[in-house]
Formats: C-alpha cells, structure tokens, sequence
C-alpha cells in the first residue's frame, strides 16, 4: 500500500521518463514481442519489467509525495544511462557462470549496482538543491567531483569499447562506481 501510489505514477509516466537508450530497448522489446503475435497490451507492460525494478528505490528516494516519482525517476534513469547503471547489469548478467559460486558473484555484483545507483541519484539529488531538470542536476553534482566523473566514465567508455567483458572488468567498474559515490 505505501509504494502502490509511486507504482502507478511510474507505471504512467514510464514511457516520458526513461533515458533515450532505455526507451528505445523498451520499443524494440515490444516491437519484437508484437512479431511474434503477443498483444501490445500484453507486451507493453511484459517489457515495462525490466524498468520497473528500480520502482521501490525511485519512489523511496522521491520520498512520501507520488506526483514526485516522475521527477525523480528521470533522475534515476538519466543517472543510470549517463554512468552505465543498465549496460553494466546487462554485461554482469550476460557473463558465462559454471558454478553456483560464480552465479552468486555475479547476482552480488548485480544487487550492488543498484544499491550504487540508489546512492548516487540520492547524493546528486541532494547535492542539487532546489535543480528540478535533470542534465541541471547532474552537472551541479558533476561539477564538484570533475576528475572522479571523468575517470569513472573513461572506465566505462573502456569497458564498452572491449569486443567482450568480464567478471574481473564488472568489478573494477564497481569499485570506480563505489569510488564516485563515496569520494
């Protein structure tokens, strides 16, 4: 009951506030799903998934007010395009696992990539004061911490430039992201 009114105001305004690289998989996702005869009204809300698993942060950071959540979840999405949030758990999840112990690694890596992005949306919200657009807020926030956002995003300009990445790339990107986050 607490989170159902965020859920619905992000449910409604998913399609405005996603990043432009998640609104297009969302679109492409849909679009193969309509291929294959599934109903866009099945499809749509299917393929809504893999967003909605930052619902429950977006709206506890956004805090009691649900007319916020979208707001805020521009915050979010357009920290996680601009920082690899998506890519990174992506590439985690795509990394080839032979034991329960390297599934286990690479689900923690998962759970930490969104506990960083939980972080760092709340610090650069914070940081930002009364911004309400999000390239403002990011670069009130970036201005301060120049060389850790240039070093984190040349880590992550690496990583994606690599033909194939592994458990050993993910885990630096974590520690610069962690890095980002507390320096």
């Amino acid at each position: 009951e607490t989170f159902r009114p965020g859920v619905a105001q992000l449910t409604k305004s998913l399609d405005t506030v996603l990043a432009d690289a998640g609104r297009t998989a969302m679109a492409d996702n849909i679009a193969r799903y309509k291929e294959a005869g599934v109903p866009e009204k099945l499809a749509r809300p299917v393929c809504a998934l893999a967003q909605m698993n930052a619902a429950l942060d977006i709206i506890s950071i956004a805090g009691a007010d649900a007319r916020s959540v979208p707001a805020m979840a521009r915050v979010y999405f357009g920290i996680g395009a601009r920082f690899g949030f998506d890519w990174l758990r992506n590439t985690a999840r795509r990394i080839e696992t032979q034991t329960g112990w390297q599934r286990q690694a690479v689900q923690a890596m998962v759970d930490e990539l969104y506990g960083l992005q939980h972080d760092l949306v709340s610090q650069i919200f914070d940081a930002a004061g009364s911004a309400t657009a999000v390239d403002a807020i990011v670069s009130i926030w970036a201005d301060t911490r120049k060389a850790l956002v240039a070093r984190t995003e040349q880590t992550l300009a690496d990583m994606q430039a690599s033909p194939s990445a592994d458990i050993a790339m993910v885990a630096v990107a974590l520690r610069q992201l962690r890095v980002l986050v507390t320096g």
